[in-house]
């Protein structure tokens, strides 16, 4: 093929399949005179397209494809009992309902009033989580108000499922104050569930209330 003088040989198609010679010699000078009258900079752009051209239909179906969405389960951390009156101390349950999800690694903030009450003893960890990633000590607890929490199953471990104990709280009243209330609540910010394999664990919170030193209510045969 000739090349043109201003146009590079590479972007000149071949004439069409079974064209005679003239008319291919017809066909090959209209085109010429057609590119001539296209400033040189639209004739690379449109070779450049036409190269382009069948990646970006690729792409463009690879990125149309369906994408495989993760199933979605919902679990709740709850503190058992959800309502207590200390005087005498109590051990608050931890409690993970996971449903059929299998657990592999919780993790949570409990935060209290250490004004109002505060931990007994330490923070005792159910033996299914054999990894203590972290877990506040009873003297930073008792200065903080917060007790940080994130434990995780081995690897190859038996993930528990359903209605998990996480970890028992005990706790003691402190202030002397009567008819006072504390409430022992969760960070939801910090709050996750991870479950062994790709469902996603939408968590959801349950605090405890606890009613103080409530002072004693005169009979009504002593009201005279």
């Amino acid at each position: 093929m000739d090349f043109l003088p201003d146009v590079p040989a590479g972007l000149v198609p071949p004439p069409p399949p079974g064209m005679d010679f003239p008319g291919r010699r017809k066909w090959r000078d209209g085109l010429r005179g057609r590119l001539r009258r296209v400033p040189m900079g639209g004739v690379v752009v449109l070779g450049l397209l036409g190269l382009m051209l069948p990646g970006l239909v690729l792409l463009a179906r690879q990125q149309t494809r369906p994408v495989e969405m993760a199933a979605v389960e919902q679990a709740q951390l709850s503190l058992v009992p959800g309502r207590a009156t200390l005087p005498p101390g109590i051990s608050e349950q931890l409690i993970l309902q996971s449903g059929s999800v299998p657990v592999a690694l919780v993790s949570t903030v409990v935060t209290f009033d250490p004004t109002k009450v505060q931990l007994a003893a330490e923070v005792t960890t159910a033996k299914q989580f054999t990894t203590i990633v972290q877990k506040t000590s009873r003297a930073e607890a008792n200065t903080t108000g917060k007790i940080s929490l994130v434990l995780q199953v081995a690897p190859g471990g038996a993930a528990p499922v359903g209605k998990i104990e996480v970890a028992q709280i005990p706790l003691a009243v402190v202030t002397k104050a009567a008819n006072q209330e504390a409430t022992l609540t969760f960070d939801a910010a910090t709050s996750q569930v991870v479950s062994t394999g790709t469902t996603r664990v939408i968590l959801g919170e349950t605090g405890a209330v606890l009613t103080l030193n409530p002072a004693a209510t005169p009979t009504a045969g002593l009201l005279r």
